[in-house]
Parts: structure tokens; C-alpha cells; sequence
């Protein structure tokens, strides 16, 4: 066996005579060389990139998923079709990102450069104006 190979070769007892031939050596593979990263020589490598205008979030024992929609859809055979992501995430994963994003947002906020969905009071028609928080704080 040489150290180029990367699988761990066992003898395993089995009813019957052992096997014929020389005898197979047991050999460890630490693998943790092939995990190790160094800040300076890492890049992301982002395959897809979608817009998103609403998402779902469900949150099981394990997992958190939460689907990515691009809404309103498109007719397609007599039917509406919504296009979505779905991205699953530890419990731990999903909790930093929350810290992360609240974080960004307030930030932003404070800053008067986010847009602020202004929902339509009760007597006026539904609307889908969106206007920055510096206007929201002169209306």
C-alpha cells in the first residue's frame, strides 16, 4: 500500500479459511489536512445568484429551511409557477445569520438608506410603494 491511497484497507474476519496472499496491513488516513483553510488563499465561488421577494421559514428538530420565492410567478401550462431556493441550515447557522442580518439592517437603517414597505391603511387601495426611511420620517 503506498501513501498516495486514500482508502483504509482492513482484514475482516470471515467463517472459512483467511484469504491466500500476503497480509493486508490496517493504515489510518488523517484527513484533516484537506480541511484546514488559510484566510489568505480563500475565495468564494458563488454558482447561482437569485432575487428573492419573499421566503417561507420552517424550522424542524434539525434543521431550519427557509425557501426563497420569486413572487408573483408565471403562467405556465394553465397553472401559476413560482420559482424557489431552498436553503437548510443548523439550528446554530441560522441563529448567526439572524445576529448578522439584524445587525446589517439596523445599521443601514440608522443610516436612512433602506427602503421601508409602507402597507396601505384600511381606506385606500392595496399598494406596493416602497419609500426609504428618510421619507418615512417626514410623512
Amino acid at each position: 500500500m503506498t501513501d498516495n491511497e486514500t482508502v483504509q484497507q482492513e482484514h475482516v474476519e470471515s467463517e472459512g479459511p483467511a484469504p491466500a496472499g500476503p497480509a493486508r496491513e490496517s493504515k489510518t488516513i488523517d484527513f484533516r489536512h484537506l480541511y484546514q483553510m488559510d484566510p489568505e488563499n480563500t475565495s468564494i465561488n458563488i454558482t447561482a445568484s437569485w432575487y428573492s421577494n419573499l421566503a417561507y421559514i420552517q424550522v424542524t428538530q434539525r434543521d431550519v429551511m427557509i425557501d426563497f420565492l420569486q413572487m408573483p410567478g408565471a403562467k405556465k401550462n394553465e397553472g401559476n409557477v413560482i420559482e424557489a431556493t431552498r436553503i437548510y441550515m443548523t439550528h446554530a447557522a441560522a441563529q448567526k445569520m439572524i445576529r448578522s442580518l439584524e445587525a446589517l439592517l439596523e445599521r443601514v437603517y440608522k443610516d436612512g438608506e433602506m427602503e421601508i414597505f409602507s402597507p396601505a391603511s384600511p381606506k385606500t387601495e392595496p399598494t406596493t410603494e416602497v419609500r426609504r426611511a428618510a421619507e418615512m420620517d417626514k410623512a
